[in-house]
Protein backbone atom coordinates (compact mmCIF):
# COMPACT_ATOMS: atom_id res chain seq x y z
CA UNK A 1 0.00 0.00 0.00
CA UNK A 2 1.43 3.38 -0.96
CA UNK A 3 0.71 6.66 0.80
CA UNK A 4 -2.10 7.74 -1.51
CA UNK A 5 -3.83 4.36 -1.21
CA UNK A 6 -3.44 4.61 2.57
CA UNK A 7 -5.01 8.07 2.58
CA UNK A 8 -7.84 7.07 0.26
CA UNK A 9 -8.71 4.23 2.64
CA UNK A 10 -8.68 6.53 5.70
CA UNK A 11 -10.75 9.15 3.89
CA UNK A 12 -13.28 6.49 2.92
CA UNK A 13 -13.52 5.53 6.62
CA UNK A 14 -14.07 9.20 7.56
CA UNK A 15 -16.74 9.53 4.87
CA UNK A 16 -18.51 6.45 6.23
CA UNK A 17 -18.59 8.09 9.68
CA UNK A 18 -19.90 11.33 8.17
CA UNK A 19 -22.60 9.47 6.26
CA UNK A 20 -23.99 8.04 9.50
CA UNK A 21 -24.08 11.39 11.34
CA UNK A 22 -27.15 13.54 11.54
CA UNK A 23 -26.52 16.87 9.81
CA UNK A 24 -25.47 18.78 12.93
CA UNK A 25 -24.01 16.03 15.12
CA UNK A 26 -20.62 16.90 16.60
CA UNK A 27 -17.82 14.35 16.14
CA UNK A 28 -14.59 13.59 17.98
CA UNK A 29 -11.57 15.73 17.21
CA UNK A 30 -8.28 13.85 17.74
CA UNK A 31 -6.26 15.51 20.48
CA UNK A 32 -9.23 17.36 21.99
CA UNK A 33 -9.64 17.32 25.76
CA UNK A 34 -13.12 18.86 25.91
CA UNK A 35 -15.72 16.13 25.73
CA UNK A 36 -19.45 15.95 26.16
CA UNK A 37 -21.80 13.03 26.13
CA UNK A 38 -25.22 12.71 24.58
CA UNK A 39 -27.47 9.71 24.13
CA UNK A 40 -27.63 10.46 20.40
CA UNK A 41 -23.91 10.99 19.71
CA UNK A 42 -22.16 9.27 22.62
CA UNK A 43 -18.88 10.89 23.63
CA UNK A 44 -17.88 13.73 21.36
CA UNK A 45 -15.50 16.66 21.22
CA UNK A 46 -17.12 20.03 21.75
CA UNK A 47 -14.04 22.22 21.56
CA UNK A 48 -15.34 24.10 18.50
CA UNK A 49 -17.86 26.83 19.15
CA UNK A 50 -19.82 25.80 16.06
CA UNK A 51 -19.52 22.07 16.73
CA UNK A 52 -17.74 19.85 14.26
CA UNK A 53 -20.49 18.83 11.90
CA UNK A 54 -21.20 16.31 9.21
CA UNK A 55 -20.70 19.05 6.61
CA UNK A 56 -17.29 19.93 8.02
CA UNK A 57 -16.14 16.31 8.05
CA UNK A 58 -17.33 15.91 4.46
CA UNK A 59 -15.52 19.12 3.46
CA UNK A 60 -12.31 17.87 5.11
CA UNK A 61 -12.55 14.64 3.12
CA UNK A 62 -13.03 16.58 -0.12
CA UNK A 63 -10.08 18.86 0.67
CA UNK A 64 -7.83 15.88 1.40
CA UNK A 65 -8.82 14.28 -1.89
CA UNK A 66 -8.02 17.54 -3.70
CA UNK A 67 -4.50 17.60 -2.22
CA UNK A 68 -3.95 13.94 -3.13
CA UNK A 69 -5.00 14.70 -6.71
CA UNK A 70 -2.17 17.23 -6.98
CA UNK A 71 0.48 14.66 -6.08
CA UNK A 72 2.17 12.89 -8.98
CA UNK A 73 5.07 10.88 -7.52
CA UNK A 74 6.29 9.92 -11.00
CA UNK A 75 7.36 13.57 -11.43
CA UNK A 76 10.01 13.00 -8.76
CA UNK A 77 11.87 11.12 -11.50
CA UNK A 78 11.39 13.96 -14.01
CA UNK A 79 14.28 15.91 -15.50
CA UNK A 80 11.94 18.93 -15.52
CA UNK A 81 13.04 20.79 -12.39
CA UNK A 82 9.69 22.56 -12.08
CA UNK A 83 7.77 19.29 -12.15
CA UNK A 84 10.23 17.77 -9.68
CA UNK A 85 9.90 20.60 -7.15
CA UNK A 86 6.11 20.67 -7.56
CA UNK A 87 5.92 16.91 -6.89
CA UNK A 88 8.24 17.27 -3.92
CA UNK A 89 6.03 19.97 -2.37
CA UNK A 90 2.83 18.05 -3.08
CA UNK A 91 4.47 14.97 -1.57
CA UNK A 92 5.18 16.88 1.64
CA UNK A 93 1.52 17.98 1.74
CA UNK A 94 0.39 14.36 1.31
CA UNK A 95 2.75 13.28 4.09
CA UNK A 96 1.25 15.95 6.34
CA UNK A 97 -2.22 14.57 5.63
CA UNK A 98 -1.04 11.04 6.42
CA UNK A 99 0.48 12.19 9.72
CA UNK A 100 -3.04 12.65 11.08
CA UNK A 101 -3.39 8.87 10.94
CA UNK A 102 0.08 8.01 12.34
CA UNK A 103 -1.43 5.73 14.99
CA UNK A 104 -3.13 3.55 12.35
CA UNK A 105 -1.49 0.11 12.01
CA UNK A 106 -0.98 0.57 8.24
CA UNK A 107 0.87 3.89 8.63
CA UNK A 108 4.53 3.66 7.63
CA UNK A 109 7.21 5.62 9.43
CA UNK A 110 8.82 6.42 6.05
CA UNK A 111 5.86 8.74 5.40
CA UNK A 112 6.76 10.97 8.36
CA UNK A 113 7.87 14.49 7.53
Amino acid sequence: MNITEFLEARIAEDEAVAKELPVDAPVHHPGCYYYSYSLDAGWFCDCDDDGTTKRRLQAECAAKRAVIALYRPEDLESSDRGAYFYAEGAGDAVKALAAVYKDHPDYRQEWAL
